[in-house]
């Protein structure tokens, strides 16, 4: 895949879909009832359109149905990504990286000309989406702002280095893991956490010693099925079937490194490395996964280093994370 199809391919998850391109080709719809213009969150003073929440889910669900217990938890996090879009576009505009107005001015007119193609105006394709002139702008100011930023400072050059930097996780390197895991109280707080984590800790220090095998360790004190083979885990790839954070923790040892405690859902792991298969991928085959982790690593760089300078409020109108607790406000 050339660079221009990969970065039109990895620009789809951070779109909107604000073009009249995405209206079929039988025409609009007219909605039974406008939405109403309600407020969900401003950033910097810019608003967020609760009608541009639902409609962010609604495309990433792309007509999949969702338990109403998840929905609230799935649209605050679409209006986290919408506030970090805001953020990332302040960001750029403060850097003189944003597009410019005639650039927007520019689409604008072009859907203009689509809608009227299709019978419809502007105005009632805003109102159908509940969002307002001022927001539509705002979209396309982000879409194209970010896509530039994107071919400006992700190349093959970033991709080469990024992946030596990277190899073993990328090149098909496979290594073999023992884990000892202890598990944690149901519902543990902090205290409990803590003494689990020291438990393993004090384990790791017995086996780093020499005082304790980490395979008599395993078989003694975890509760992993592994335990069976002595906290054996097989060959495992850097992307598979354990617990990510235990993958990544496993993919930066070398053999015979025992980790330090590792917390996951399923409690607090010691992993340990015994063999390490190398991969023979290079850069190419990869530059598609390579480019996806970049952007999307860049994105959430950049939008926490903005947060600190933009105000951010929500309203409550629909759910989001508490910024200060990250607990679900509904």
């Amino acid at each position: 895949m050339d660079r221009a199809r990969r970065i039109g391919w990895l620009l789809a998850w951070g779109s909107l879909c604000w073009t009249a391109a995405a209206i079929r080709a039988d025409g609009p719809k007219k909605p039974v009832a406008k939405p109403p213009l309600v407020i969900a969150a401003k950033v910097a003073g810019q608003p967020i359109y609760v009608a541009e929440v639902t409609e962010e889910l609604d495309g990433a669900l792309k007509g999949r149905a969702v338990e109403d217990d998840n929905r609230p938890r799935m649209l605050a996090q679409m209006l986290g990504q919408l506030v970090d879009r805001r953020l990332v576009l302040e960001y750029l505009r403060g850097r003189s990286q944003a597009v410019d107005k005639i650039k927007v001015e520019a689409q604008v007119a072009q859907l203009t000309a689509e809608l009227k193609q299709h019978g419809t105006t502007l105005p009632a394709y805003l109102a159908a989406r509940g969002i307002t002139d001022a927001a539509l702008r705002e979209q396309i100011a982000w879409r194209l702002s970010w896509k530039g930023y994107v071919q400006r400072h992700v190349n093959d050059a970033v991709l080469e280095r990024y992946f030596d930097s990277h190899r073993r996780e990328y090149d098909g390197t496979q290594v073999r893991a023992s884990q000892i895991l202890l598990p944690l109280p149901k519902d543990a707080d902090a205290s409990a956490l803590e003494a689990v984590r020291k438990q393993a800790a004090d384990l790791r220090k017995q086996i780093v010693a020499g005082n304790l095998s980490f395979d008599d360790a395993a078989t003694k004190h975890s509760t992993a099925p592994s335990k069976q083979q002595r906290g054996d885990l097989g060959w495992i790839a850097r992307h598979g079937a354990v617990p990510e954070r235990v993958a990544t923790v496993a993919f930066a040892l070398e053999v015979g490194q025992v980790s330090e405690p590792v917390v996951t859902p399923f409690g607090v792991h010691l992993v340990k490395v015994t063999e390490i298969k190398p991969g023979g991928k290079t850069w190419r085959d990869v530059a598609e996964e390579l480019q996806s982790v970049i952007v999307r690593r860049g994105f959430a760089k950049i939008a926490a280093e903005q947060r600190g300078k933009s105000q951010i409020e929500f309203t409550g109108a629909t759910p989001y994370f508490d910024p200060k607790t990250g607990k679900l406000k509904l």
